[in-house]
């Protein structure tokens, strides 16, 4: 099968051929990144390590990217940080469970709590909330330059047994 120098040239070409493809149709067909506009709204995306008890969690949207890390505090409750690539005004967080039906969109949220900055640059952020109920998510909504930015994370990356 080999021998026959056309099916070589295919087999060498085909794969070329895929792979110009694939990046000419996202060239093509993809939507340039836009800058943020102040006084907008956007939503920050959950990343997969949210998913899995890795004591971090990664939200992000463009250059904005939060990175929300628990540990454990001799209270029984939880010490939340997050780091951010770019200075905020301020973030915002709230534990809800997720929608149960239409009727009630959601079933239980406490009342949202402002982080508090750690240091001078606004890059760093902490509060110490109690324990998350199996199942919660995390709301967050931050502010950076005038852009609002919100998301809702997982609570799964967090040891739950206090």
């Amino acid at each position: 099968m080999l021998k026959n120098k056309h099916i070589t040239v295919a087999l060498l070409v085909a794969p070329c051929l895929a792979l110009i493809s694939y990046f000419a149709v996202d060239y093509l067909v993809s939507q340039p990144a836009q800058r943020a506009e102040k006084g907008q709204s956007y939503v920050l995306v959950e990343k997969p390590n949210c998913r899995y008890l890795s004591g971090l969690c990664e939200l992000k949207n463009g250059d904005v990217s939060l990175t929300l890390s628990a540990t454990k505090t001799p209270q029984s409750k939880l010490f939340l940080r997050v780091e951010s690539k770019v200075a905020l005004d301020g973030i915002v967080l709230a534990l809800v469970e997720p929608i149960v039906n239409e009727v009630s969109k959601v079933k239980d949220i406490t009342a949202p709590e402002t982080m508090a900055s750690t240091n001078a640059s606004n890059k760093s952020w902490s509060i110490e909330v109690p324990y998350p109920k199996p199942g919660q998510r995390l709301r967050v909504a931050a502010s950076a330059a005038g852009t609002h930015y919100y998301g809702e994370a997982s609570t799964v990356f967090i040891d739950m047994n206090p």
